[in-house]
């Protein structure tokens, strides 16, 4: 079923030109561009959409505090973060119940992916903003943070396999031979101190990185 997508941020110019970005996409039925806080309390009164883009901005709190307040109603949309707040935590946001974030430099095709990711419940988030929440945790040492010291590359290839795809699906995904995701797979698990998926699975739950 196509996803109806609404875009909530305080910026209008870039939440219009995301929107002309994002509606030529097949699988996305409709986006909806909410910039104002009123505008927002009338999109609550209906169906708001089945996925929410929130954009992290400090120029209209208002605004975020209410969008935040409708996903923790008991038919909260799925959400998709746009980037990092310093002034919120990213555990308060997905307590909030946020999803999916996603940085502002990502592509269009990481964005698709993770609002279909965040339609669907599972948890997404952009490889340089997990890496730069495990570098920022003021309660991990330097030798506590196994996670910094994955590639960009080896973090893609980590992202597919904490959402539990194979090789060859991972292969296509990113454009690669099997033989190379494979050798990623081997190299992050080495430098991650895991011999097994499971491992690997129980190490990023431990970081707060999957669910």
């Amino acid at each position: 079923m196509p996803l109806t997508v609404a875009i909530v941020d305080s910026h209008p110019v870039l939440s219009h030109g995301l929107a002309a970005l994002l509606e030529p996409v097949p699988g996305l039925a409709q986006v909806t561009v909410i910039t104002e806080h009123a505008a927002l309390i009338s999109a609550l009164r209906q169906d708001l959409a089945q996925v929410v883009l929130l954009g992290i901005t400090d120029t209209d709190p208002l605004l975020f505090d209410t969008a935040l307040c409708a996903m923790r109603q008991p038919h909260q949309p799925k959400v998709a973060l746009m980037n990092q707040c310093p002034s919120v935590s990213p555990q308060a946001l997905i307590d909030a119940g946020v999803s999916a974030f996603v940085s502002r430099q990502a592509g269009l095709d990481e964005l698709v992916k993770a609002l279909s990711m965040a339609a669907m419940a599972q948890r997404y988030v952009s490889p340089e903003l997990a890496q730069a929440w495990l570098l920022s945790t003021p309660s991990l040492s330097a030798g506590d943070q196994p996670f910094a010291a994955l590639s960009e590359r080896e973090w893609e290839v980590l992202r597919y396999l904490l959402a539990d795809k194979r090789v060859q699906e991972i292969a296509t995904a990113l454009s690669l031979s099997p033989k190379t995701v494979s050798t990623y797979r081997s190299r992050l698990m080495e430098k991650l101190g895991v011999q097994s998926d499971m491992a690997l699975l129980r190490l990023a739950q431990a970081a707060g990185l999957c669910a």
